[in-house]
């Protein structure tokens, strides 16, 4: 029986003044996954923290974005730009 190889991906963030660049490994390119990397962030910096390094997030049209609303889901996002 032949096993099909599971492609990983990464998330990148990159931090443009400092020129870092943060690379998790994930099983999957889902909407779910991107959302347990943010929330763990999140858990783990603090709200106040959170906030200092990630002021905006700038995505793509991915499908790992399709649901906006579910990122950090205690960051208050703004209505106009957020339907």
């Amino acid at each position: 029986m032949l096993a099909l190889a599971v492609a990983k991906v990464l998330l990148t963030v990159f931090f443009g003044e400092t020129s870092l660049m943060l690379a998790f490994l994930k099983d999957s390119n889902t909407s779910k996954s991107l959302i347990d990397i943010y929330d763990e962030l999140y858990n783990r910096l603090e709200e106040q923290d959170f906030q200092k390094l990630f002021p905006i997030i700038l995505t793509d049209n991915g499908s790992e974005f399709s649901n906006p609303k579910s990122m950090c889901a205690q960051i208050i996002l703004l209505p106009e730009i957020i339907p």
